[in-house]
């Protein structure tokens, strides 16, 4: 892991949180910035108060944030997978799963009211594809009307789905 060092107002600027990240220790700090103080009220179970539990509540969603944004897994990296990516989790609210762990590189999106994928997104090696360069490609395989796949279809971005038969 890097080092990360990430800092966060809040409470109209009036505290800080400061994160470190790293291999070797993992922390983070309220700091009342008046003070310039650790302000440890936030790290103790005993503490109570509206006051208190504002900031802790505010405080443990800044690092929970943090952590998750540190710690997400950024597979794909072609601007059309980010696109899609994006698309589906804007417009859905659906987030890549990662199913396998020989294939980690390799996610789906699922039905929230079925279960069923409706896509899944690989990275496989090109000769794989029938391409002869050895490297690494990124293949998006979505779910889509039998009737319609014919009219999208140009072979260029968009293929048939492959027979493994």
């Amino acid at each position: 892991m890097k080092y990360t060092d990430t800092k966060k107002k809040y409470g109209n600027n009036q505290f800080e949180v400061n994160v470190i990240l790293s291999n070797e220790k993992s922390y983070a700090k309220l700091i009342d910035l008046e003070n310039k103080t650790e302000y440890i009220l936030v790290d103790l179970e005993a503490s109570n108060g509206k006051f208190v539990g504002e900031l802790k509540q505010e405080y443990e969603k800044i690092i929970e944030d943090i952590i998750i944004k540190c710690t997400s897994k950024e597979v794909f990296k072609s601007k059309q997978a980010k696109e899609v990516i994006s698309y589906i989790e804007e417009k859905y609210g659906d987030k890549l799963e990662f199913l396998w762990e020989k294939f980690d590189n390799n996610a789906i999106w699922r039905n929230k009211q079925n279960s069923k994928w409706y896509g899944v997104l690989l990275v496989v090696s090109a000769s794989k594809l029938g391409m002869e360069e050895n490297k690494i490609e990124e293949i998006i395989d979505l779910r889509y009307q039998k009737e319609k796949i014919e009219d999208i279809v140009d072979n260029t971005k968009i293929f048939p789905r492959l027979s493994y038969e």
